[in-house]
């Protein structure tokens, strides 16, 4: 899901001539990294990642360790030589043995501008989009749909917290994020893996599908406010082996037309696609 990558900001100090702006941090970096070229595969594999104690390993198509930095999917690149094609394996450290998978990205990113020469930038293009959109014209809501009057931490404050673990008040974060026990927010990772959610924004349910396989979904139900919901549905693959066990409910999609009254349609819509403008071989370790 799209969202997960650290952003820098620049900072603002009042001084006694006024406001002074100051520099923004540098980038973060590895503190070593080896890259080395291998043999070609099947892109279906995608890329193999391992992360332990700020040591990171990759290895999978150039195209994909640049989705993994910059935090899209592989649909979202645009451009760049067949040199995107081919496989590198990559052994990094960090000297921070706690950096969270978000500084990691920002450390391979740096990695790719510096080692790989990458040069891209990004561009809202025309593209094929999924839309959740409401399922009845007189705007009726389904049966496992309700209004809420909670107010539940959402999935990316979850992250954000969890990504905050690694200073030194970040477990406090994360502890004052996570409902307590009896909180009515509560809910166990079953409840949720089931599609049980409460006090939720739409765009919780967004987040989801775009987990699902389904990137590129947009909010146009405008549905505000918070609401809770309870999907039964088949969490299996369209894929599924033919000796599955049999399935649990219907389909996701179907679910979501059925039970809260939404439906998901392609269309037609805008979305920010990263460009490559140009990159080379990497320099040598």
């Amino acid at each position: 899901m799209r969202g997960m990558m650290l952003t820098i900001a620049a900072v603002y100090a009042l001084t006694v001539s006024g406001v002074a702006q100051q520099p923004p941090a540098p980038p973060l970096r590895f503190e070593v990294a080896s890259i080395k070229s291998s043999p070609d595969r099947l892109d279906v594999l995608a890329s193999i990642t391992r992360q332990a104690g700020g040591r990171l390993f990759l290895s999978g198509p150039l195209r994909s360790l640049i989705s993994r930095a910059y935090g899209i999917e592989n649909s979202q690149l645009v451009g760049g030589p067949s040199l995107m094609s081919r496989n590198f394996d990559i052994v990094a450290k960090a000297e921070n043995t706690d950096a969270t998978p978000a500084q990691m990205n920002q450390m391979l990113k740096s990695m790719l501008i510096e080692r790989f020469q990458l040069r891209a930038h990004t561009e809202m293009r025309e593209a094929d989009v999924w839309v959740l959109k409401l399922a009845e014209s007189n705007g009726a809501l389904g049966p496992r749909l309700k209004r809420s009057s909670l107010s539940c931490p959402t999935i990316e404050e979850l992250v954000a917290a969890l990504e905050a673990t690694a200073s030194s008040a970040g477990g406090d974060r994360l502890a004052a994020a996570l409902p307590k026990a009896g909180d009515p927010c509560e809910r166990s990772p079953q409840e949720i893996a089931a599609g049980r959610q409460k006090g939720q924004p739409i765009s919780t349910l967004v987040v989801m599908l775009g987990l699902s396989g389904r990137p590129r979904v947009q909010d146009r139900t405008g549905l505000t406010g918070r609401y809770d919901w309870d999907l039964t549905f088949d969490p299996r693959p369209l894929s599924a082996a033919p000796n599955a066990p049999p399935p649990t409910g219907p389909p996701l999609l179907t679910a979501i037309e059925q039970q809260l009254g939404l439906k998901v349609e392609s269309a037609k819509g805008t979305a920010e696609f990263l460009v490559i403008d140009s990159v080379q071989p990497p320099t040598p370790d």
